[in-house]
């Protein structure tokens, strides 16, 4: 897109259930001993949350630069 505006794009599945869902059953068997480390780490969800961020500050500016461990 080209700055022409919105692009509709057709998405099949859910992302909740092969998201959300998989992990969450990953995480009970860690717990229940099942499974001897987790898939993801808190470090996911704080480079996730990094990126959240950085979207809403983008959105009142332009140009917002992701701010990382790295620099």
């Amino acid at each position: 897109n080209l700055g022409q505006g919105w692009e509709n794009i057709a998405l099949e599945g859910s992302w909740f259930t092969e998201s959300f869902g998989y992990r969450m059953a990953q995480l009970q068997r860690y717990a229940n001993g099942e499974e001897s480390e987790l898939i993801s780490n808190a470090n996911d969800a704080w480079h996730t949350m990094a990126l959240i961020e950085a979207a809403y500050e983008s959105s009142a500016q332009p140009a917002t630069r992701i701010q990382s461990e790295m620099n």
